[in-house]
Formats: structure tokens, C-alpha cells, sequence
């Protein structure tokens, strides 16, 4: 079906979506609930219509998921077995709603570590809820989705793409079996970083990034977790902004800070964590004004998820002439949720204006910083050098542009996204 929708050219939701990935025009996308197929055709097939489009992805990854991986077991305890709720991540069919990355930027295949299979038993402190039987713990897994360590090779070296998409910490019964899973699928990250599993941790620099499918503060679930992770002095959290301009006199945490809105209210719900590192310049959440031409294309693409583009700017500080690459997380659509690292070249999420420094003249690629103004999105921001060129940033052009909010490595403050 996937295959048929993006082959055929008709379905509104990819067509959106091919056109919202195109703008973003970045080097590395991670894209969430997209299904999987063990050829890669549905993953090769978008790779070509984007190729068509004048946006070449050479490199690909994408692995088996959890989601419709039948256990044998019944895991609700229906009577019924062979249901998407026996499956180790909920699922109709084995691969749907998966992850893949299409990448400009080589892929290290050899050392990508896939953690799908870790039991979630294994995990130090699970949250198993009491009274599961041995059988069931005995395999099940902690990833709804997966748990992926893919490094990407850029000209500063590798940079290590630590991804996941947890379950909703919803649809379950009084034993809070999701609630409990979402909580540990972040609290995973913990662990791996601070060297707890039997697995090596990635060394820096590396990003956090993916669909936690849950608010520090707002909505249903088990918040310390991701409250946990926020503040692992490893990663820093930039606080990226927007604004959708709905008032909501009942959401504890800040607005700004929302990356999906439904009926309910705005929640954040999907992060990009850099390590702590990594120069961090710009920040923000993309909230297209409704007048503006591009918020029709990408509510067509997110007509079901209602995610938007929570974006940041970063740059390795080891090294002021070798830059990384822009990490931009871009939930398009609930089949087209997208990370995207790379420059913003065609469309930028909003941002602050922004002035170049000396160095520019020097060869050394400019930094950006926040003036804090609200102003319009803009486009075509970084100019100098033509795309695909390795040198991640170009001349800055002074332009008007969206509000964004920038921190510098060392400033963040844990209480921040929680008030």
C-alpha cells in the first residue's frame, strides 16, 4: 500500500509530505511510521521520487522493527492470539509504522548497533507492572518501534543518530502497560549513556532524537523518565519554541514548547537532544502562520499526527572551521514523522534574524545568534555555497524570519522545561 501511495503520485498525505521533505532540503532524515519491507521498495521508491524532485539521498538504512512482530503469546489476555496487541509493538502486520533514514551523508553501516531486541526485563530499574507472567517477560522487548545507534560519517567526523519512537502511554488497562513502557523506552537513553548496559555507549558527538509520545509535564504518562532525560548532563536540552496561538489556560508547561496540538491541548512530544559538546546557536518550532502558503502543504501532511518541526542549529565546538550539520527534528505527518539533519536550505523552520561575524571572510562559517524578534519564515537562508557541497554553512544573508530561541552549550537550566 505505502509502495502503491508513493509510486502513484495521487495521495494527497505523501504528496504533502515529498513537497514539506523537499523544502527542508536536509542531509539526513529519520522518518517515523513508515512501513517496513524487507527489499527497502517503499523506502527506495520515496528515494526516488525525492531524486526526481532534484533531491538525492544515496544512503539508506532502515531494519526490521517490533511493531507487528507476532509474540505466539496472548499479551492482552483476550482468549484471541495473532491480534496487533500480541505483537511486540502494535501493529497489523509485521514492519508497519517502522523507522528508516535517508541520508546524503554516508551511512556506517558496519558500526550501526540496532537494540530492538533488548528485553525489557533486562532494562536496571523496569517498570514491569507486578503480576506479569515469567513467559512474557521472557521475551518481551523493551522498544515499541526500536532503539537504533546509526553513526553518520560528516567532514568532522562520525555523529551517532541515537533514535526510537515509543508507544503512547496510552490504550492500555488498569496495569498502566504502556504507561510503564513508554517511561522505561526513554529512560533506555539514560542508561546507555551512563555505560549501565552491556553494550558500549556512544561516543560524542551524538543526538537524541525521536518520538517520546510524551509531555515532561502535560498529558497522560509517567513523566520522570523523560523529565530524567532532559537532564542528563550529557545532553543538553535547547528549550526549542514556536507558537501555534491557541490559548490554553490549562496547560501547566509552556506553549511555545509544543510540538503536536490536538483537540485536548498542545503537548511535546518530540525531541532532539544533542550532546552536551555540541555548539548549540539556534532553536525553534516550526507554527507556519495560517495565512502563510506553506501551512496548507503541511497540514496535508499532518493531517492525522499534528506534529510540527521542533529545529536546531548546531556546530561542534571542538572545531570552529569544521561545523556540524543542522539537527532539525520534522514530525510531518503520523506516516511522515521526520528527522531531518542537515542544512536548511529551502525551507527554514522559524528562526531568529541573524548577522554574520568575522570569520566569514576567513573562510571560518559564521554563527548565528537570536535577537529575539518575532518575524516571518524565510527562506533560501545560507546562500554561499551550493547544496551537496560538504562545507555545512555558507554566507548568512541578513533576512526576516521566524522567532526562534538559541542557548549556548552549559546554560541549561532542568527546571526550565518543567515550569
Amino acid at each position: 500500500m505505502l509502495a502503491r501511495d508513493i509510486s502513484g503520485g495521487k495521495d494527497a498525505q505523501v504528496e504533502a509530505a515529498l513537497q514539506v521533505i523537499a523544502a527542508l532540503d536536509a542531509d539526513v532524515l529519520l522518518l517515523t511510521s513508515v512501513d517496513y519491507d524487507r527489499g527497502l521498495v517503499a523506502l527506495d521508491l520515496l528515494a526516488d521520487r525525492l531524486a526526481m524532485m532534484g533531491h538525492a539521498y544515496p544512503h539508506r538504512f532502515a531494519l526490521r522493527p517490533n511493531t507487528g512482530m507476532q509474540t505466539g503469546l496472548d499479551l492482552d489476555g483476550d482468549g484471541r492470539f495473532g491480534e496487533p496487541e500480541d505483537a511486540q509493538g502494535w501493529g497489523r502486520f509485521s514492519g508497519q509504522a517502522g523507522m528508516a533514514i535517508l541520508s546524503r551523508l554516508p551511512v556506517d553501516h558496519q558500526a550501526a548497533r540496532d537494540f530492538a531486541g533488548f528485553l525489557w526485563a533486562d532494562l536496571p530499574g523496569n517498570l514491569i507492572p507486578p503480576g506479569t507472567v515469567a513467559k512474557v517477560t521472557a521475551l518481551q522487548r523493551l522498544s515499541t518501534t526500536a532503539h537504533w545507534d546509526v553513526p553518520v560519517i560528516t567532514a568532522s567526523g562520525p555523529l551517532h543518530l541515537l533514535t526510537f519512537h515509543a508507544t503512547p502511554p496510552v490504550f492500555d488497562g488498569p496495569d498502566d502497560w504502556n504507561g510503564r513502557r513508554n517511561h522505561d523506552e526513554a529512560v533506555f537513553w539514560l542508561h546507555y549513556l551512563n555505560g549501565d548496559l552491556p553494550m558500549a555507549p556512544a561516543p560524542a558527538p551524538f543526538v537524541v532524537l525521536g518520538d517520546a509520545n510524551l509531555d515532561p509535564v502535560d498529558g497522560d504518562g509517567l513523566t520522570a523518565g523523560i523529565r530524567a532525560l532532559l537532564a542528563h548532563p550529557a545532553v543538553q536540552d535547547v528549550l526549542p519554541k514556536g507558537g501555534h496561538g491557541r490559548i490554553e489556560p490549562d496547560q501547566r508547561g509552556d506553549p511555545a514548547l509544543d510540538t503536536a496540538l490536538y483537540d485536548f491541548g498542545g503537548l511535546r512530544v518530540d525531541y532532539v537532544l544533542p550532546s552536551a559538546g555540541v555548539e548549540v546557536v539556534a532553536a525553534g518550532v516550526l507554527w507556519p502562520p495560517g495565512d502563510d502558503p506553506f501551512a496548507g502543504i503541511l497540514a496535508r501532511a499532518s493531517r492525522r499526527s499534528g506534529s510540527r518541526s521542533s529545529c536546531l542549529d548546531a556546530g561542534d565546538s571542538g572545531d570552529p572551521t569544521e561545523r556540524l550539520p543542522p539537527q532539525c527534528f520534522f514530525p510531518v505527518a503520523e506516516a511522515w514523522p521526520v528527522t531531518a539533519v542537515g542544512r536548511w536550505r529551502g525551507f527554514a523552520p522559524p528562526m531568529p534574524s541573524v548577522s554574520r561575524t568575522a570569520g566569514e571572510t576567513s573562510g571560518i562559517p559564521p554563527r548565528i545568534f537570536a535577537e529575539g524578534k518575532e518575524m516571518r519564515p524565510f527562506t533560501f537562508p545560507f546562500s554561499k555555497y551550493p547544496r551537496r557541497r560538504q562545507r555545512p554553512f555558507g554566507k548568512v544573508q541578513r533576512r526576516k524570519t521566524g522567532a526562534c530561541r538559541g542557548r549556548r552549550p552549559g546554560t541549561l537550566d532542568p527546571a526550565l522545561p518543567f515550569g
